[in-house]
């Protein structure tokens, strides 16, 4: 997905039933000006299928802002949010406790030695979590995850 004026968020909607959604998205940036930040929004539903998404590539300079809405009922979520996302995550699941997975191996994409927070509330179905590099004051481009499903597993992973 590629986005050219930080403005207008550049849009993907999938949408499907009874058959699964594997989606490996790369995110792209040409703005000319490095003070535009990219923004995306996907969208992502179907049921009775498990549901993938991998973000593999996202600008590093600046980071971007990602909106993303997936769900599906009675199938697995798989969500890999690329190394750069920071914001809030929502998940909730009717059945099992969702996962929020964090690669600690990972260090700053800005190449600016930062450290990587989570603040994070768990109970029962639902995940309420916050995820941002460096200092939390001063973001003013918070990206926002929301991921459901019921009777499966939920998982969001944190490269």
């Amino acid at each position: 997905m590629e986005n050219v004026d930080g403005r207008k968020p550049t849009k993907l909607e999938m949408l499907t039933a009874n058959s699964n959604i594997q989606a490996f998205i790369s995110l792209a940036s040409t703005a000319e000006s490095k003070d535009t930040v990219p923004a995306y929004s996907v969208s992502a539903e179907t049921s009775n299928a498990p549901l993938t998404i991998a973000f593999s590539d996202a600008p590093t300079s600046p980071f971007s802002k990602l909106e993303l809405v997936a769900s599906t009922a009675n199938g697995k979520t798989d969500v890999t949010l690329h190394p750069t996302y920071e914001g809030t995550i929502f998940q909730t699941s009717s059945w099992i406790s969702p996962q929020l997975v964090e690669n600690r191996e990972t260090e700053d994409p800005s190449g600016q030695g930062r450290h990587r927070s989570i603040s994070q509330r768990s109970a029962g179905s639902v995940v309420d979590a916050k995820v941002w590099w460096g200092k939390a004051e001063n973001k003013e481009n918070w990206g926002k995850v929301e991921v459901a499903t019921s009777l499966s597993q939920n998982i969001v992973t944190l490269q």
